[in-house]
């Protein structure tokens, strides 16, 4: 079968694999992962070049190998409790459950709310329970807050480390449990 592409498209894939042998080679100096120090270095940016996060990731699974990625999965997993601490004024614990499914790891995640804390920044710089804060009238704001501690970590201390992607299937509170 016989594909045709235009020029711009062939020059598209060209410079995505020089990318590529750029990435590989910093990896072998520097170690695998994922960071924005690495994407400042190279001048990514993302929509402004052919190069997507996609990209990024799937070369990471290509240089770390199955094998690799499973031993820093499993000691993500092996953590029965994940700590968030000085993420925009919180502070909690959470817990998650987690599946490999078409590539990606979807994840169950659990929020001690009870126990977890918040220190309203921008109102008065008091510290609440994040429960108690959820049941105001900006609660709304503070579960997406929260959501986004969790994404942050997880990208953070297992994604940009494997390059496998993720999902929250459910994001839910000890106190809604």
């Amino acid at each position: 079968m016989k594909v045709k592409i235009t020029e711009q498209q062939l020059n598209n894939l060209q410079e995505v694999e020089s990318y590529k042998n750029m990435i590989f080679k910093y990896w072998d100096k520097f170690g695998p992962g994922i960071s924005d120090d690495m994407i400042k270095l190279f001048g990514i940016t993302f929509g402004k070049s052919s190069l997507r996060m996609t990209d990024l990731q799937r070369w990471l699974r290509e240089y770390l190998g199955d094998d690799k990625i499973k031993e820093i999965s499993k000691s993500f997993f092996e953590q029965k409790q994940h700590h968030i601490d000085e993420c925009g004024g919180y502070e909690f614990y959470f817990t998650l459950t987690h599946k490999f499914e078409d590539g990606e790891y979807l994840f169950d995640v659990v929020v001690n709310d009870i126990d977890g804390i918040v220190i309203l920044v921008m109102v008065d710089g008091s510290i609440h329970k994040i429960k108690d804060a959820r049941n105001q009238e900006y609660g709304w704001e503070i579960e997406n807050e929260v959501e986004d501690c969790v994404h942050d970590y997880i990208s953070k201390n297992l994604e940009d480390k494997t390059g496998v992607p993720f999902v929250f299937e459910k994001l839910s509170f000890k106190s809604d449990m």
